[in-house]
């Protein structure tokens, strides 16, 4: 028998980490060649087809990709942030804001989403994603996205978030009870 080790990480280098998954199913034809196209470029954008640490965005630790399914098809990539303001700055530059203003105004048979977790809290957005819920929309109530919800920071500060709010209230009763 092969003796397996078991680890952990020691991410004391990274206090400010930030996780976030985003996904893009298609549903539809047209979707499946939007799909592709706006997944190889996002790829390419942060360092996955180039291999040039020149591409990289300053403050990306690394990314994977997977397929969620294949019918529909539906792929997910799992980006790892040094903090916050890095995958911010990114988000507002280049790629992803040019793609991400071209997906909003026209979606063509697609439906994205994204979850983000950090120290701060976690917030969430899914578009186009009611049909088929994914994510923590299996488990918690949805609000319409508007004004002080419009954006991550936005969604992360505001109280009225439930799944920061209750991460902050959890952290208040540990502190009240010491």
């Amino acid at each position: 028998m092969t003796e397996r080790s078991r680890q952990t990480v020691n991410l004391s280098n990274h206090p400010d980490l930030v996780i976030i998954r985003a996904g893009m199913r298609a549903n539809s034809l047209k979707g499946v060649v939007k799909l592709v196209r706006y997944g190889y470029q996002i790829i390419k954008s942060v360092n996955g087809i180039d291999d040039s640490k020149e591409l990289t965005p300053e403050g990306l630790l690394h990314i994977e990709e997977e397929i969620h399914s294949l019918l529909p098809p539906h792929f997910v990539i799992r980006q790892y942030w040094e903090d916050f303001d890095s995958l911010e700055e990114w988000t507002y530059t280049g790629t992803h804001s040019e793609l991400w203003d071209e997906l909003a105004e026209n979606p063509e048979g697609t439906s994205f989403w994204h979850e983000l977790y950090s120290q701060d809290g976690i917030e969430a957005i899914y578009n186009g994603m009611e049909k088929t819920p994914t994510g923590m929309m299996n488990f918690a109530p949805t609000e319409s996205v508007d004004g002080e919800l419009s954006s991550a920071r936005d969604r992360l500060q505001n109280p009225s978030n439930s799944a920061v709010s209750s991460l902050h209230s959890n952290e208040s009763e540990a502190e009240d009870s010491d």
